[in-house]
């Protein structure tokens, strides 16, 4: 349980938004100034083309990924393995203020930060609901098992291809489209986002699930489909 309390606590805590990091001088003459030579000397000063530091930068993508991790471990207890109900009130009430934290800081905010924190604005507001509703009771700890013939993966790795051939707008978010997916299919929202994200070829995760046997069970599936359209066809414009 106190692992569980340090992720809450990790989730709901916006002061990343308010640290901005500090520019420090390093030299007081040109930071690519070394000393050379006698005082005075004209020469006293060179210049070396040092490289650049650099700093890896979490990206906007990351970020998300990293918050869909940790509500993922935190519904894991709350929607399956029945966590205390004063823990889930807790919790409930704790994500609520986060949120209201965020509006302010949304409001307040310059443009660097301004999309992550709105993307972490909705992403809780979703979470928010949820326990809302699990409270009230109109919702069910375990939801019952997705009525489709797809895995989750091979859902998420079909929904990816109809995006990137204009099937499906390509500029729609991977948070609205999975929101979307999982409305339709049944699945979690939360899971299919981070599928979105792992199916990219390019994307290296080591977190993807995807296996030969899943591009063989989407190719059943579209073969399927031609062979519907294709009776569809002839019933609809058969002549005789």
């Amino acid at each position: 349980m106190e692992d569980l309390k340090a992720i809450l606590a990790e989730i709901a805590n916006n002061d990343s938004f308010r640290e901005l990091p500090k520019e420090t001088e390093t030299f007081k003459r040109e930071t690519d100034s070394l000393f050379s030579g006698f005082p005075g000397d004209p020469d006293q000063f060179y210049k070396l083309n040092r490289p650049a530091k650099t700093f890896k930068k979490e990206s906007d993508q990351e970020f998300e990924d990293e918050l869909l991790k940790k509500i993922h471990k935190l519904n894991n207890v709350i929607f399956d393995h029945q966590a205390d109900r004063d823990f889930l009130k807790n919790a409930h009430n704790k994500i609520g203020l986060s949120i209201q934290d965020l509006a302010l800081i949304i409001s307040k905010t310059d443009s660097e930060i301004y999309m992550r924190a709105h993307s972490k604005f909705r992403i809780l507001s979703d979470l928010y609901d949820q326990m809302g509703d699990l409270i009230s009771g109109t919702k069910q700890r375990k939801s019952k098992k997705p009525d489709v013939e797809l895995t989750q993966t091979q859902i998420a790795l079909l929904f990816y291809h109809l995006q990137k051939l204009g099937i499906l707008d390509k500029n729609v978010s991977k948070s609205v489209l999975s929101k979307s997916i999982a409305d339709a299919t049944g699945f979690s929202h939360e899971k299919i986002r981070q599928e979105l994200s792992h199916v990219e070829i390019k994307s290296n995760n080591i977190d993807s699930d995807v296996r030969d046997t899943d591009y063989h069970a989407i190719n059943r599936k579209i073969k399927a489909l031609y062979q519907s359209l294709e009776e569809d066809f002839v019933k609809r414009f058969k002549t005789e």
